[in-house]
């Protein structure tokens, strides 16, 4: 289990590739639910070319492994999140906020179930996200990138199928304001006694 103030490493996987690196800071490690924060400015590290092309929105497999790609540290600039995941879930709920702390609705992160780990917890995205203003109106986000990994083979039909399924099954908690997506969440503050969460030195990307 991991403490409340304790950083983790959020770990974005894209195939075999670690994609995405955030440093966050535990804020409930609980049998029906992981959450934790992500602070305005943090550092974190992203996969990008060696050169100064940019990549695909959709990789495919062959771009995945491509060798010149690399862990580039950027900074995570005008947002404040709170990432909430149900255990066994196959989506993140996001409660988002601007740097100044005015609310910005929820973000719903459709993604493969997170695999908890002493000093990470990792996930896939799985391209379909949803959008959910503060008046708790929605609307889908990435269909095209969703079209786009099916037809090249990041996925096969079914599954993207039931990515959208899981999607559709969030929606009914949107609509009747079911916690998280409740106007009381748009008070949450973190404990001003975290520490600001770093990746901790030496930490190395997962391999699979």
């Amino acid at each position: 289990m991991h403490r409340p103030g304790e950083t983790i490493v959020l770990e974005g996987m894209i195939g075999p590739r670690t994609g995405l690196v955030i440093p966050a800071t535990v804020v409930e490690d609980a049998p029906d639910i992981l959450t934790c924060f992500v602070p305005d400015g943090v550092t974190m590290l992203r996969l990008l070319p060696s050169s100064e092309a940019s990549l695909p929105r959709v990789m495919s497999p062959r771009q995945i492994e491509a060798s010149a790609l690399h862990l580039s540290p950027q900074v995570w600039r005008g947002k404040n999140v709170l990432y909430m995941v149900p255990r066994d879930a196959r989506y993140a709920i996001h409660a988002r906020w601007s740097s100044d702390w005015a609310f910005h609705g929820w973000y719903v992160n459709l993604q493969d179930r997170m695999i908890v780990q002493p000093d990470r917890w990792i996930t896939e995205d799985q391209f379909l996200d949803i959008i959910v203003r503060p008046d708790r109106t929605w609307a889908w986000k990435d269909e095209d990138e969703l079209s786009e990994a099916t037809r090249i083979g990041r996925l096969s039909a079914q599954e993207a199928a039931r990515i959208r399924a899981t999607g559709e099954s969030i929606v009914p908690r949107i609509e009747c304001a079911d916690w998280p997506f409740s106007p009381d969440i748009a008070h949450w503050r973190p404990n001003p006694e975290w520490e600001y969460p770093r990746i901790p030195p030496g930490w190395e990307p997962s391999r699979r």
